[in-house]
């Protein structure tokens, strides 16, 4: 059972490293040897962490369900431990939010908080991560305010237990940044994200994953306040921390995309944009995830070809699919359905013309 541990805690430090594949291998060696020692415990350990990085990281989510399937009745064989539940449940979540399932993911996060306070009390780091998961599905419910005071929470756990400069400390105010971009509030916003970046890059460097992740937020955020020249920078980072990274696929590769595509449509080279949003489209066309991301990858695109000067009817094509998805999205998303009616509207598209042809 050493050497099984050992290969767990590796497996846990090439994933925080950023390096995904070599961790999930990793991991898999972990089970085989807990496995070998009949440590059933330590089994479900390397087991569950593996659901998050084949699930989250790799971008392979059905892969990372059936694990967890699988994964299930062996928490209840070796005696149904709570932080074992917990910890399953958490990372089943996570890879349930990443599908963009997020009822089942806040289901998943509920029944697994409770779980993890009573069996580590309430300022554990696991606590602290599950208050994050439950965060970022409210939030992409559109139920800003409550997804704040999970935040809080994690955040108050965070400086009290590991200090304000600590790199879970950053995590917190990335998503808050985010929050606070998507409610327009830039300017406290541009203060969390810019806070989560001098932490991350004091931590890991300059080139990790959750460095490319919080360029790629500023980016966004600069975009929507239309300094599309600062934007760019940002966002052209993220693009080459994740393709130095991720797998080709990943639907992260697609979210920096997008926001290179963006910024070059503001400031108007959209023909340059069109080949970072197609390259977008393709990835979220293959992904599981939240329709929305795709739409928003549709009308760029559509922005793209037209103001290009390319297929025109292909562009207005795209903007009605994205229409559609945003429509069927509610209210979470009624400024992008409004984004779209306005682009569709000032750019109708003329049907061709029938031409008379002679009869023979």
């Amino acid at each position: 059972p050493i050497y099984a541990q050992a290969l767990y805690w590796l497996g846990q430090l090439q994933s925080w490293a950023g390096d995904a594949a070599t961790s999930a291998a990793t991991l898999e060696r972990a089970v085989q040897r807990a496995a070998e020692a009949r440590d059933d415990t330590l089994l479900l350990q390397a087991a569950s962490e593996r659901i998050y990085v084949v699930g989250y990281e790799l971008g392979r989510p059905d892969e990372a369900l059936t694990m967890g399937a699988i994964l299930g009745p062996l928490v209840t064989r070796a005696g149904e431990k709570p932080v074992a539940r917990a910890d399953l449940l958490n990372y089943v979540g996570v890879v349930l939010w990443s599908k963009g399932a997020y009822g089942e993911a806040q289901a998943h996060f509920e029944r697994a908080l409770p779980l993890a306070v009573a069996a580590l009390g309430p300022d554990h780091e696991q606590v602290a991560a599950i208050h994050t998961n439950l965060g970022n599905v409210l939030a992409d419910q559109g139920r800003f305010a409550e997804a704040l005071a999970h935040y809080d929470q994690e955040l108050e756990i965070t400086v009290r237990t590991l200090g304000a400069q600590h790199p879970n400390a950053a995590r917190v105010h990335v998503n808050v940044g985010t929050v606070l971009t998507e409610q327009g509030k830039y300017d406290q916003a541009q203060g969390h994200l810019d806070t989560a970046l001098a932490l991350w890059e004091a931590a890991y460097g300059p080139d990790h994953m959750m460095v490319a992740m919080t360029l790629s937020e500023l980016g966004d955020l600069y975009n929507r306040r239309g300094d599309h020249a600062r934007a760019l920078p940002y966002s052209e980072r993220a693009v080459a921390i994740g393709v130095a990274s991720l797998p080709p696929d990943h639907p992260l590769q697609a979210t920096f995309l997008l926001r290179r595509g963006a910024a070059l449509l503001g400031l108007e080279r959209p023909v340059e944009a069109i080949a970072p949003l197609e390259r977008a489209l393709a990835i979220r066309e293959h992904a599981a995830g939240d329709p929305v991301e795709r739409a928003s990858v549709e009308l760029a695109l559509a922005r793209a070809l037209w103001a290009g000067k390319g297929d025109r009817a292909r562009a207005h094509g795209l903007a009605r699919a994205a229409r559609a998805t945003f429509a069927a999205a509610g209210d979470r998303k009624r400024s992008e359905l409004a984004a779209a009616d306005t682009w569709m509207a000032s750019h109708p598209h003329a049907p061709h013309p029938t031409i008379a042809r002679p009869s023979p």
